[in-house]
């Protein structure tokens, strides 16, 4: 999927990832986002790795997603839906990826899947 930027130039889905690498912040950096790097939540949130798991990870053929596998499918989704530019995904990821806005749980659940 290409994405338009705020300066009109189209690009790749695909840099996202690295716009998330880059951000900062106490949930940033490469290593947060390679799937089963570490926790995905903080050990503030005791409940938080159970509720997710259950609720908001989809099964995958090697175990359940991460964290930072379902903020990236679901900015994939988001990017579709709202014909977002590269700018704004890559706010959304970051603020996602950081856990300070969240989008729905029932998107969490279902955004970027063939369902939508």
């Amino acid at each position: 999927m290409g994405l338009q930027s705020s300066s009109g130039e189209t690009q790749s889905y695909s840099g996202i990832d690295e716009d998330l690498n880059a951000s900062s912040g106490p949930h940033s950096g490469s290593a947060r986002l390679a799937a089963g790097s570490g926790p995905d939540f903080p050990a503030t949130a005791p409940a938080a790795n159970p509720v997710f798991y259950r609720t908001y990870s989809r099964s995958q053929a090697r175990g359940r997603e991460s964290w930072a596998q379902v903020v990236s499918r679901n900015l994939e989704g988001l990017g579709r839906l709202g014909r977002l530019d590269r700018d704004e995904l890559a706010l959304m990821g970051r603020l996602q990826q950081e856990q300070k806005a969240l989008p729905s749980g029932r998107w969490l659940w279902i955004g970027g899947t063939p369902w939508i």
